[in-house]
């Protein structure tokens, strides 16, 4: 029936540790009784919360997931609701303790002998463990043996007659004469086929096209070819040494990484193509004589100024303001104007950026020749003097500054 719940107790898990180096596990007894415990408190039970009856051990097997007992009870004297059964057993002849607890909550209706004489209730408990040694059951000969519990034990020794018959039958079996024959054959067959398995030269004459394979005398491959190895593979075109070419990836911290096209003189010198990647950069081509590495500038990898031997150019706006200026000792006046990326080591020309307003570009155009002397450049700003007998400018004064370093 559905809801039983079972545990083994905590003597049951004992008696498994117990239960090691080939000693014996034996289920001796059961019981069957009324009243339940807490869930959690079932590992802890060593008895039954109300004995009722005794329940007779019919038998086990062995089930993937441990051992299944087969438990069975009769119509008792008085009726009662049953709620647990319990298994006993013992090791190499110890104290039996209550192993298994199975218990259902709502419990089962037990009639009285007097309303149902014939009653009987089978049980099979489940006893989850991964054990393996030797284990039996104290089977109780006095149980009442059931119409289907006749059946099986009939078939049982049916089975039992027609295993002997068919063992006794000497055409379905061979003798032992003939048993040594075939196992003497068998033997030098099998030595046949491990030496025939051992050899390497292809004693069917497979081709490669046979089983797939590119030929090494010259093939077509369809599909791409990936190698992969430890050491890193090269592909060699000709005989080793000069006069040839090969393509490789570096495996060696003496090569340039990346991967290698190398072709060899006949004098043993060599150029080689080198495809690398350059943190910082999607890739880089380098050309490699006899040792020495040249990097091949593209789209992908421009050379700096530096590389080249170019001097690098810049530009750079402001704004000479009108406003409040700082007095100079001696006459005129200075601006410090904010130019992000400037330095000191600059020496720009400076030019009045014109408008297409040719009035407002005249003004500019004058304002900065008449009140302007010199502009210095400093770290991240340019410092503006006006003529010592200049005045601060009447209007806004866009500048650009260009120069090289």
């Amino acid at each position: 029936m559905a809801n039983w719940i079972g545990v083994i107790t905590n003597a049951g898990n004992s008696l498994l540790n117990e239960w090691v180096n080939e000693k014996a596990l034996n289920f001796d007894s059961a019981a069957a009784g009324q009243g339940i415990v807490a869930e959690a408190a079932m590992l802890a039970q060593t008895t039954l919360v109300g004995q009722k009856q005794t329940a007779s051990l019919l038998g086990g097997e062995r089930v993937s997931a441990g051992i299944r007992l087969k438990l069975r009870i009769t119509a008792p004297d008085t009726a009662y609701t049953l709620n647990q059964y319990g298994v006993w057993a013992s090791v190499e002849g110890g104290t039996p303790a209550m192993i298994a607890l199975f218990q259902h909550p709502q419990g089962v209706p037990i009639p009285s002998k007097a309303e149902s004489p014939d009653f009987v209730y089978t049980f099979y408990g489940l006893i989850m463990c991964s054990n393996t040694g030797t284990w039996t059951v104290t089977v109780d000969t006095s149980a009442v043996v059931t119409a289907e519990d006749l059946e099986e034990a009939v078939a049982g020794k049916a089975d039992q007659l027609a295993l002997a018959a068919h063992e006794a039958d000497g055409v379905k079996h061979v003798t032992a004469a003939e048993r040594e024959t075939l196992t003497q054959g068998f033997a030098l067959l099998s030595d046949d086929v491990d030496t025939h398995i051992a050899r390497t030269d292809n004693p069917h004459g497979v081709t490669a096209a046979q089983v797939g394979a590119v030929a090494k005398t010259g093939d077509t491959m369809t599909g791409d070819l990936t190698i992969k190895k430890s050491a890193l593979p090269s592909l060699n075109f000709g005989t080793d040494g000069a006069g040839t070419a090969t393509i490789f990836k570096n495996a060696s911290s003496s090569v340039e990484d990346g991967l290698h096209i190398k072709d060899v003189d006949t004098d043993g010198t060599y150029a080689a193509l080198c495809i690398k990647k350059i943190k910082g950069l999607a890739s880089c081509l380098s050309l490699s004589f006899n040792g020495t590495s040249y990097n091949v500038y593209h789209a992908g990898n421009k050379p700096t100024p530096a590389d080249i031997g170019a001097a690098v150019k810049y530009r750079y706006t402001a704004t000479i303001p009108t406003g409040t200026w700082t007095a100079v000792s001696g006459g005129g006046y200075y601006k410090d104007i904010t130019v992000s990326g400037i330095t000191a080591a600059m020496t720009p020309c400076v030019g009045v950026v014109q408008t297409s307003d040719a009035a407002a570009s005249e003004l500019m155009v004058e304002e900065f020749a008449n009140n302007i002397r010199r502009i210095e450049t400093m770290a991240g700003k340019i410092r503006v003097y006006t003529k010592t007998d200049g005045a601060i400018p009447s209007v806004n004064i866009p500048i650009q500054l260009v120069g090289t370093v």
